[in-house]
């Protein structure tokens, strides 16, 4: 739904490298209470189709047959985004002169919101250009219209985050204050640390404060930036190399993080937490990997 544009100010521009009366004006208006789903196509990721779907208070993201639960805060801002958008000015308002400005179809990210299942708007954004007056500006324009329009750089960078972008990426979210035991499983040995009032022991023995402190605090937050979304875990039993099993005093279950090793991949350890059941992280020997599987000696004074 386009607001407070006066169709006559674009025909003073026909024949004009840029309008000379800036103005601004909101472009788009959602009732976000009634946003059924989102498609987004965007230019960095080949044009492929990314659903989002609204499912209660959740939402569900969907590439390439490939559905998970997407980031309920990051589709908020997507959408408080899309919401704000102000335009500066009137840029072209002919068919001609979308080119120029990178919003011409198949060219430009492209955004659909439906409401209640009914299209509410359709619209191409740019990240990002250089005006002549080297303003990096973007520009939009709405699907059934001529008009382009200049509005913020931001904007633009925004909208063109990719699939991944609206993933959970937590793998830990850990109330250390509560822990009070952790175990660290293999193949071959299984060894439990305990909260001893002030002290972390081990088989009785008071383990390295500043060594054991580092470790714990580590846990409280940890994110993973590598999506495995090949990864079958059901099928690869074989494959589990390391587990931890954290025992909190408010939580009914443990927190459980599990390791596989696959030495075809480029980053072999494959990591997955019950704390964010979609997702599965990749890891190098340097990353998470080494942050999280520790061998009780590291802890020994």
């Amino acid at each position: 739904m386009l607001v407070g544009i006066v169709y006559g100010i674009s025909t003073l521009f026909t024949d004009q490298k840029e309008p000379p009366f800036p103005f601004e004006a909101n472009l788009i208006r959602l009732d976000t209470n009634t946003i059924s789903s989102i498609e987004v196509f965007l230019k960095s990721e080949a044009f492929e189709k990314i659903t989002f779907q609204k499912e209660s208070s959740e939402w569900l993201i969907t590439k390439n047959n490939f559905t998970t639960k997407a980031n309920v805060d990051s589709i908020e801002q997507l959408l408080s985004t899309i919401q704000n958008i102000q335009t500066d000015r009137i840029v072209a308002n002919q068919r001609n002169q979308w080119e120029k400005f990178g919003v011409q179809d198949r060219h430009s990210n492209q955004v659909k919101i439906y409401e209640n299942g009914m299209l509410k708007e359709d619209f191409h954004i740019t990240t990002s250009l250089f005006t002549q007056t080297n303003i990096d500006t973007a520009f939009i324009r709405l699907s059934t219209e001529n008009e382009v329009y200049a509005v913020p750089s931001m904007v633009g960078h925004y909208i063109d985050k990719g699939f991944s972008s609206y993933r959970k990426r937590n793998i830990l979210n850990v109330p250390i204050q509560d822990l009070i035991q952790v175990e660290f499983m293999n193949n071959t040995s299984l060894d439990t640390i305990l909260r001893n009032n002030e002290h972390w022991t081990w088989n009785g023995s008071i383990l390295d404060s500043t060594k054991i402190t580092n470790y714990i605090n580590g846990l409280q937050q940890v994110s993973g930036f590598n999506f495995v979304n090949d990864f079958d875990a059901l099928n690869n039993q074989k494959r589990l190399h390391h587990q931890i099993k954290l025992t909190c005093s408010n939580q009914p279950e443990p927190i459980l993080i599990r390791c596989y090793t696959d030495t075809l991949r480029v980053k072999p350890f494959i990591i997955h937490s019950n704390m964010n059941k979609d997702a599965y992280f990749a890891s190098d020997s340097t990353e998470i990997y080494q942050r999280l599987f520790k061998k009780v000696g590291d802890f020994i004074k």
